[in-house]
């Protein structure tokens, strides 16, 4: 019998896992009620985030919050019906019901913009923590969650299927998304604080090999997307200040374009004749219809070919038009007007208007042959220039657009949607019309979209040019350069987990098998013999364990060997007194000597 249990202890020792009760009851048991409590914690965080969010919608009015609250509604549902798996020792099965309410929980990311960073961590720790509570060997199952939510998650930030509620929007839901992945961090941490306390050996090893790589990947991975977002804001703001020094750089040429075309306007000896003779001369002279007609249809020519003014009008010393491109305008006084008095003076610009539409009038001094001023000549610019100026979008994406507002916070120019005349307040457009300041900044557009934007303030038009596009699109490269980072580091996490599992099996399994074969000595197995297959300090522990059972033997045989002869030399002192007692009792029954 003693050699049967020698060769079978002589085989390699396997894991020590098996089979290890926890302290309230079986690892099973123990699982089970993890997965519960889970569970409800969930349940609680699902209404209380639908309370919020129901509350938000209210507030907000956004429809991105019910689609949001319906996947919170569904997580729910799911965790009670992992509630009740768990009830019933069915841990397996609650495990996969949390997996699936953790993903119908997170759907953030297509409804919301701003928070793919946090709800990517989030996914992966609750996968971490109810994969490691359900089946902690089993890691592939909750991996391959994660790595579905993941590829989720970047299809939908590559392609964006659906407009998405931008959270900086809302104070709320900036602190709230944040928080609750802080809470699934503490939440983890004390999980592993719990394994280190009851866990097993192989446990810390796993635990501590993980943290080894997981804590620098994080440190560095979070240094490095705040590193890459500050330089992917300053290089979309570099881009973007291009972008509005060309653009005004533009409107100073349009408008040194008209002024230049204004001005040679009556360059010519007829058309010079023809307006001293309007300016100076009666109307009911021989020459004035002549003039007034033949300078009439110059003007028509003139922006027929120039395409630069609709409408050009001449303008006596006392400010009454006496001939326009708009006859209904003929007699028209504009003495009180700030273009005809700048227009006395020299060359002079207006600054824009919008009354209806938009307005811009050049204007410059009409004078005679003895050079005194007799009459001002304007032209209305046309407006389908400056728009075509700031309209063109050649290197703002799809997102990108430039615009020009007054000091009414009036649009000017058309937007994106050809929308003109609105009053729109912006902070890039409270900087730069209201502060007159140059800058740049990250803020909501006039359609409450968040834009990294950059403000000018043109002084000669008395107007803010702003140049945007939304953050999103400008930082698209950034974030899908942050999200291969974090694939990478996650991937490296899980290297080290296969590689911690093979290290923690070598080193924790002997410890495991010396455990249990010292528990079967100590039962008074004492055939017992560890076999020593490693040169490291395991196997010095396992053949100092053999030294010591095979003493243990030696001095327990000694003992026995010992014991046997001192009770065969008490059984023939036994004998003998024996006799002795018997020859006693014969020799007392003898009467006669």
């Amino acid at each position: 019998m003693r050699e049967k249990t020698t060769a079978s202890a002589q085989q390699p020792l396997r894991g020590g896992g098996g089979g290890q009760t926890w302290p309230g009851g079986s690892g099973e048991e123990r699982r089970a009620a993890l997965v519960e409590r889970l569970a409800v914690i969930g349940i609680v965080a699902s209404f209380a985030s639908v309370g919020l969010y129901v509350l938000l919608y209210f507030q907000i009015g956004a429809w991105q919050i019910l689609a949001d609250v319906a996947g919170v509604v569904l997580s729910a549902v799911f965790l009670f019906w992992a509630r009740r798996l768990a009830r019933r020792r069915e841990v397996e099965a609650a495990g996969y019901r949390i997996l699936l309410a953790v993903l119908f929980a997170y759907v953030g990311p297509l409804v919301f913009a701003n928070v793919t960073l946090y709800a990517t961590l989030g996914v992966f720790l609750l996968a971490l923590l109810v994969g490691g509570a359900v089946r902690p060997r089993r890691w592939k199952t909750w991996g391959a969650t994660f790595v579905l939510y993941l590829v989720c998650v970047l299809l939908i930030e590559r392609f964006e299927p659906l407009p998405r509620y931008d959270v900086n929007q809302s104070e709320v839901l900036r602190l709230y998304i944040p928080g609750i992945t802080l809470s699934l961090v503490l939440l983890v941490l004390w999980q592993v604080a719990r394994a280190f306390r009851i866990g097993t050996i192989r446990t810390r090893l796993l635990i501590s090999f993980v943290l080894l790589v997981l804590l620098p990947a994080t440190a560095i991975g979070a240094g490095s997307a705040v590193v890459s977002l500050q330089h992917g804001r300053y290089r979309a703001i570099g881009h973007l200040e291009s972008v509005a020094t060309l653009k005004e750089a533009g409107i100073r040429a349009w408008i040194q374009t008209l002024q230049t075309q204004l001005s040679v306007a009556l360059i010519g000896a007829d058309a010079s004749r023809y307006a001293d003779i309007l300016l100076e001369e009666a109307p009911d002279s021989a020459t004035y219809q002549e003039a007034y007609d033949e300078l009439g249809r110059h003007f028509g020519r003139l922006i027929e070919r120039l395409g630069m003014f609709e409408e050009l009008f001449l303008m006596d010393a006392r400010g009454r038009v006496v001939l326009s491109s708009i006859p209904a305008r003929v007699g028209q006084v504009y003495s009180g007007e700030v273009y005809f008095e700048g227009g006395l003076i020299g060359s002079f610009v207006s600054f824009p208007s919008y009354e209806g539409e938009v307005s811009i009038i050049i204007a410059r001094p009409v004078r005679n042959r003895e050079g005194r001023t007799i009459g001002v000549l304007a032209g209305r610019a046309s407006m389908a220039a400056l728009n075509e100026i700031m309209l063109e979008r050649a290197g703002l994406g799809e997102t990108g657009e430039t615009y020009l507002i007054d000091t009414d916070y009036i649009l000017l120019t058309r937007s994106r949607g050809g929308v003109v005349g609105e009053r729109i307040h912006t902070e890039g457009g409270r900087a730069a019309v209201g502060q007159h300041v140059d800058g740049a900044g990250v803020y909501a557009n006039y359609r409450n979209v968040p834009v990294i934007g950059v403000y000018r303030w043109l002084p000669e038009l008395r107007v803010g040019l702003l140049a945007e596009q939304a953050e999103a699109e400008a930082l698209r490269a950034t974030t899908t350069t942050m999200l291969i980072n974090a694939g990478i580091a996650l991937a490296a996490v899980g290297l080290a987990v296969l590689a911690s599992l093979f290290i923690t099996q070598s080193i924790a399994s002997p410890l495991a098998g010396l455990a249990e074969t010292a528990s079967r000595i100590a039962g008074g197995d004492l055939g017992l013999v560890v076999r020593v297959e490693r040169e490291d300090e395991i196997g010095v522990l396992a053949a100092a364990f053999n030294r010591m059972t095979a003493r243990l033997r030696e001095l327990i045989g000694t003992l026995e060997r010992r014991v046997a002869e001192r009770t065969a030399d008490l059984e023939r002192r036994s004998l003998q007194l024996e006799a002795a007692a018997q020859v006693a009792r014969e020799a007392a029954g003898i009467r006669d000597v």
